[in-house]
């Protein structure tokens, strides 16, 4: 799990949703937003929706997941100053985390190209 300063709080959970662009993976996709203080840290939330499991377990399981597998790559993120918001399927449950592990990876690394 991410300290609370690496997480997104309310209110910028809801800039991040509104105005972050769109970005797609293997696992889910992201919406990012860069901050216009470049010098804040970047800050980041996983999701599981209502829609893909009705019990609050197995969606915070999968918040979990997601938030062990983007923990690893956090010293490689090239920029500072974003918003980044992981919207999980409720397959990340059955995936296992190597392919997590891999999904954070290559959003990182594409994170160059936004």
């Amino acid at each position: 799990m991410l300290s609370k300063s690496q997480r997104l709080s309310k209110e910028n959970f809801d800039k991040v949703f509104n105005f972050g662009t769109n970005l797609h993976s293997g696992v889910g996709y992201f919406k990012i937003f860069h901050w216009k203080d470049a010098d804040e840290a970047t800050k980041i939330a996983c999701v599981a929706a209502r829609k893909n499991s009705k019990k609050a377990v197995d969606r915070n399981r999968i918040r979990r997941c997601g938030y062990g597998a983007i923990e690893k790559f956090l010293d490689k993120i090239p920029q500072k100053g974003l918003g980044i918001i992981w919207f999980l399927p409720q397959e990340s449950l059955t995936m296992g985390p190597e392919k997590l592990r891999k999904a954070a990876e290559d959003m990182i690394i594409s994170l160059d190209q936004v």
